[in-house]
């Protein structure tokens, strides 16, 4: 017998003697409510060598388990030599020892075992440790140092909510992996003979990290410490700033969580990993210690949650880094703070701003900002990274400028560097041209006036504007940008757009949900639009007809998709605006209560949405290309449309899939 599941003998008190079974290599036992103690019966009496073979052992969901006797008195007998992989979980009542002799385990897993503290002493083989709301975990090195170390192949360490935690840092030598979460007012130990809980309160300071140094550790998360204020003294950098990030060469993803009362990061530290992520640090006012701008590394930086945060840094972000991703941090008031000098938020930097240091050197590409409700402007020394390719901003309802520029007390300092106030205004609109930004995506941002601050890149851009109700116009010089992929504006009371100064002719793709905007675009003319793929309009109030042929509206031919949403007063759609449309294959019309009937559609027309149109009752002579039609919330129209009896039944029998209400229709079980 190679493998045995014990499962659910919830009468049974004790075990048979399983460690006779001399080709067993899996074990589980579960499930065994009344079993209180495993000892030598399970082993066999006559037996020196039990489980010889055995490679996997499983506890689990053991009620009233209370103790495992290993009987270890006689060093010569071999019981478990090969076992890799041990797990004990839901045993609530467990404590006591394990088995100290497991020379093979590579993996051990404990979790849910309230009354059990984990002492490890010698685990040769140990790759990986996870343990899980137990009571705690003592692992503790020989002092005399001609002793093997006890885990000397430990990589993988993660431990959640441990009341007593004394670990030797100086045993686990090639250590990758490090998690520790919600063990709050545990003790952590650098040494069998050190603790870091400070004299004063429990609070553990991990200062001596640097000393026994993690020259492997490549991931580290710590979460859920609510008395952490530090992770160790910044006095250590002061002489040999090097000194602490050196045990920490090769980390490269920081997790820091759920830490209210952390107050500042060690010098440099947040620079030394390729990837950070920072979360629930509520008393962290600025990450201007812990980010470097020199000798950097890290690459990504998320922050989170953190409602103290003001500002990011003061200056020059690290020259390593390329994205930034900040959501909900309620006190933000901008990512890049005044330094106070000279250069780059004086005069010179708008006048010389290629000599601005951090323009060279900077491979800064992305930024993401959400729901900050104190932003009220990204930079306050008037310029942002030149090589930034995305820029997406959200929920931020004080933002009022993406720059201080011309908005700030400052700029009237900066307007005797100028002939008058007006050129200063052109010098600040589009004098930050960043001709590496693809797109920009800004919404929920009520406050925002305008953006003609940026001038974007000349290449397949993309820009999306979205219930800014102050914003009055879109990035300086679009029209000249040689390639616009996507243009979504939405809900923008307040925006003047010049169709021949705003949008490039080449466009692909057009969004339109503002009433003013589209009155604009349809005197200018859509047709103009010659490249342009997608068009969807919503929210057209007064329209009664489309395209509008009275003022000559045109769609421009290369249309594939169409989408008119939201025209409560439209009646009918303008035969001769769908002519041209030979390239159409998709078409939605949604929201229009008072549309009574519609017209032959292009013969390339593969799919048709028609949603909520309440007076529609017909449909016309639908292409033989269509593959699709999806008919909701049409009452009149389903009627007419039932499977053989419906009167435009045989207007649809033809099309492959028909789904009325989200039903399909050529199912006859679908039929009500």
């Amino acid at each position: 017998m190679v493998s045995l599941k014990l499962d659910g003998c919830e009468s049974c008190k004790t075990l048979p003697s399983i460690g006779l079974l001399g080709s067993l290599k899996n074990l589980t036992i579960k499930g065994m409510k009344m079993l209180e103690k495993i000892g030598c019966e399970v082993y066999g009496e006559s037996c020196s060598e039990s489980f010889q073979l055995l490679e996997t052992l499983c506890f689990e969901n053991l009620p009233e388990w209370k103790h495992w006797d290993p009987f270890e008195e006689n060093e010569h007998v071999e019981r478990f030599s090969c076992l890799k992989e041990l797990s004990i979980s839901q045993c609530p009542k467990l404590s006591g020892s394990l088995p100290n002799r497991l020379p093979s385990l590579e993996k051990l897993v404990i979790s849910d075992c309230e009354q059990l503290v984990v002492s490890l002493t010698s685990l040769p083989m140990l790759c990986s440790l996870q343990i899980f709301r137990c009571k705690g975990i003592i692992c503790s090195s020989q002092t005399d140092s001609q002793i093997p170390k006890p885990l000397p192949l430990l990589e993988t360490v993660v431990i959640n909510k441990c009341e007593e935690l004394g670990i030797s840092l100086s045993s686990l030598p090639v250590l990758r992996s490090l998690e520790i979460s919600r063990c709050s007012k545990a003790m952590v130990c650098s040494s069998s003979s050190e603790s870091l809980i400070s004299e004063e309160s429990n609070i553990p300071v991990f200062r001596s990290w640097t000393k026994e140094g993690f020259q492997k550790l490549e991931t580290l998360a710590i979460v859920g410490w609510e008395e952490l204020t530090h992770l160790w003294g910044n006095e250590i950098f002061l002489e040999k700033p090097l000194k602490g990030s050196q045990s920490f060469n090769s980390l490269k993803e920081l997790y820091m969580a759920a830490l209210p009362n952390l107050v500042l990061f060690p010098d440099g530290f947040l620079s030394i990993p390729t990837k950070v992520e920072i979360r629930g640090c509520n008393a962290i006012t600025s990450l201007q210690g812990g980010l470097k701008h020199n000798n950097a590394r890290v690459k990504h930086l998320k922050v989170a949650g953190c409602n103290s945060l003001s500002f990011i840094v003061r200056g020059q972000l690290p020259s390593s880094l390329k994205t930034l991703l900040i959501n909900k941090c309620e006190k933000l008031v901008c990512i890049w703070e005044d330094t106070g000098t000279s250069s780059p938020s004086s005069s010179y930097a708008l006048m010389h701003k290629e000599d601005v240091e951090y323009t060279t050197t900077s491979i800064f590409c992305k930024l993401e900002i959400c729901q900050c409700p104190s932003l009220t402007h990204l930079s306050s020394i008037y310029q942002l990274p030149p090589t930034l390719t995305d820029l997406r901003i959200w929920g931020c309802p004080n933002l009022r400028a993406l720059l201080s520029g011309g908005q700030s007390p400052k700029a009237e300092s900066i307007v005797e560097s100028f002939d008058n106030y007006k050129s200063l205004r052109s010098a600040l609109e589009g004098q930050y041209t960043l001709r590496n930004l693809n797109n920009i995506e800004i919404w929920n941002c009520f406050s925002l006036v305008s953006c003609r601050e940026i001038v974007l890149s000349n290449n397949n851009s993309e820009v999306i504007i979205g219930e800014c109700e102050k914003i009055q116009a879109l990035p300086s010089r679009m029209h000249t940008v040689k390639s616009v992929k996507h243009l979504a504006i939405w809900e923008c009371p307040s925006m003047i757009l010049s169709p021949e100064e705003d949008i490039p002719t080449n466009i692909t793709s057009l969004y339109v949900n503002e009433p003013k905007i589209y009155n604009s675009l349809a005197g200018w003319g859509f047709h103009r639009f010659t490249s342009l793929r997608k068009l969807l309009i919503t929210r057209c109030p007064n329209v009664v007809s489309f395209p509008e042929e009275e003022i000559g509206m045109k769609l421009p031919s290369s249309l594939t998709e169409m989408a008119i949403t939201r025209f409560p007063k439209l009646k009918y759609l303008s035969p001769k605006g769908f002519q041209d449309l030979s390239s159409l294959e998709w078409l939605g019309i949604e929201d229009c209560p008072n549309l009574t009937f519609l017209l032959d559609f292009p013969s390339s027309l593969l799919h048709l949405e028609i949603v909520r149109c309440l007076n529609l009752t017909s449909l016309p002579d639908l292409p033989s290309s269509l593959l699709t039609l999806r008919v909701s919330d049409c009452p009149s129209l389903k009627q007419r449309c039932k499977r053989v009896k419906g009167q435009e039944w045989p207007k649809i029998i033809h099309i492959p899939y028909v789904e009325i209400d989200g039903n399909f229709i050529h199912d006859p079980k679908e039929e009500e």
